[in-house]
């Protein structure tokens, strides 16, 4: 049966996902979706997409703004990488604040990031593949974003695309709020 709790505290709303794992000699078999249990937190799934990154690269952090905010569910199917949730809700006590949470093909757990947070996550490993979910169609009208280099972590060895470098700084978002 997939699980889904609280992953902090702070983000109650952010689902850690726990999946139902199959293990036998010939290897693993993994449940990622029933409808029955994601309706309760994404009633739709739009989109599905896969990522394949190299050791560094740093991917993020996104978001789209109202009314095309999305939610997503992140898993980690090789590899190892941090994943990044940035609250940017308006009006949030927590607007700015950040979260990371290892994933890892070896944990049987997947994330729920829900609408109004940005998203991001640094390959750890060699390499890493993601697979993500998500709500509504990317529409890069509506798209929104954090300079990762602009969070308090090391970034020393990140390999980050253009665009994502020229994403406005953390502390110059919480100043227009």
């Amino acid at each position: 049966m997939i699980k889904f709790e609280n992953l902090s505290l702070k983000f109650e709303d952010v689902k850690k996902i726990t999946f139902p794992e199959f293990k036998d000699k010939r290897g693993t078999f993994k449940k990622f979706y029933t409808e029955e249990h994601f309706k309760m937190i994404m009633p739709n799934i739009d989109e599905v997409f896969f990522s394949k990154s190299k050791k560094n690269v740093f991917r993020g952090i996104h978001a789209q703004k109202r009314p095309k905010e999305i939610e997503k569910i992140i898993i980690c199917a090789e590899g190892e990488i941090i994943d990044f949730f940035v609250d940017l809700r308006e009006g949030s006590k927590y607007f700015g604040e950040f979260q990371t949470y290892s994933l890892s093909e070896y944990k049987n757990e997947g994330i729920f990031i829900p609408k109004g947070y940005g998203h991001g996550y640094q390959v750890v490993s060699d390499q890493a593949m993601i697979l993500y979910a998500q709500s509504g169609k990317y529409d890069p009208t509506y798209e929104i974003g954090v300079n990762p280099l602009s969070l308090d972590i090391d970034s020393r060895d990140f390999i980050l695309s253009d665009k994502d470098k020229l994403l406005p700084n953390l502390e110059d978002l919480k100043k227009e709020t």
